[in-house]
């Protein structure tokens, strides 16, 4: 007969010794006894909680219980109980979520994001996910603290994590997305400041110069010339000429030369404002660098 997979909802509890490998290499005894006080109170307070350990792999475990409360109570118990005489840096990550079970071992999702719940834990914490925090919503024994949405290593969407904060458990620092984007946010009035005093110290610069190149300067308005042949219109040419430089010669620093004195000038000097020639010689004789 062949025996089909079981498939089924259940909390996944992952452990793990925080520096091991450091603490084997600095002393091999004590790192040892870490490893044994772990598995001693892990396998009693598993089977308090009527929970089953999986597998032992070196400093780590892997456990499942079918009750998230009970996942929660017993993970909150072994904490207290590595802060004895002999305390072992424990980190404790669970999560609810659908598992295989197959041969004793189990697979899934829910294994995989209980795994990196645990791996960015802290000695003596119990991180919990989103789902395992929905499942303690009216046991109020439990205390718990959002820390935030992760990224998980090889997880396609952000988790939400928790941290439990009953006495006696460390909590990790907050690093969720939306308080990174915050922290980004407080930097922007700065750089709006940042962004008005150079284009402030830019614009005053660039003023100056043009002010000062603006008063080397002369504008001159010539007559206008009337070119629709007819005589009683040629008032409207004098009238445009002298509006134009009288509003110019209202600006400061400006230096206007009136229309009546460039007709003057340009009588005098018989000059023909309507060719190009005209025109060169006009500017030279006004000292006009712009002619409207």
């Amino acid at each position: 007969m062949v025996v089909k997979d079981l498939r089924k909802l259940a909390a996944v509890m992952f452990t793990d010794i925080q520096g091991y490998s450091a603490s084997v290499q600095h002393d091999e005894k004590i790192g040892l006894t870490n490893v044994q006080i772990h598995r001693q109170h892990l396998t009693h307070f598993t089977e308090e909680f009527h929970g089953q350990v999986i597998q032992f792999y070196g400093d780590g475990s892997l456990s499942i219980y079918d009750s998230v409360v009970d996942a929660v109570h017993c993970a909150i118990a072994m904490q207290k109980a590595y802060r004895s005489d002999h305390p072992v840096p424990v980190r404790i990550g669970i999560h609810f979520g659908d598992i295989v079970y197959k041969d004793h071992s189990v697979f899934g999702d829910g294994v995989n994001i209980a795994s990196r719940i645990q791996a960015v834990g802290i000695p003596g914490s119990v991180l919990i996910s989103q789902k395992v925090q929905s499942e303690l919503a009216n046991h109020r024994d439990i205390q718990t603290k959002f820390l935030g949405h992760q990224r998980l290593k090889n997880i396609t969407d952000p988790v939400g994590i928790y941290a439990v904060t009953n006495d006696g458990l460390a909590i990790p620092r907050a690093h969720s997305r939306v308080a990174g984007i915050k922290k980004y946010f407080s930097v922007i009035p700065f750089l709006v400041l940042l962004v008005f005093v150079t284009w402030f110290v830019f614009f005053s610069k660039n003023e100056q110069k043009l002010n000062t190149a603006f008063m080397d300067q002369t504008i001159s308005i010539p007559v206008f010339i009337n070119h629709t042949g007819d005589p009683s219109r040629d008032h409207i040419a004098e009238m445009a000429s002298h509006w134009i430089g009288k509003e110019l010669s209202t600006v400061s620093n400006a230096h206007v030369v009136s229309s009546e004195s460039a007709s003057k000038m340009i009588q005098l000097a018989g000059m023909d404002f309507t060719t190009s020639r005209g025109m060169k010689n006009y500017q030279t004789l006004t000292g006009a660098v712009n002619i409207v």
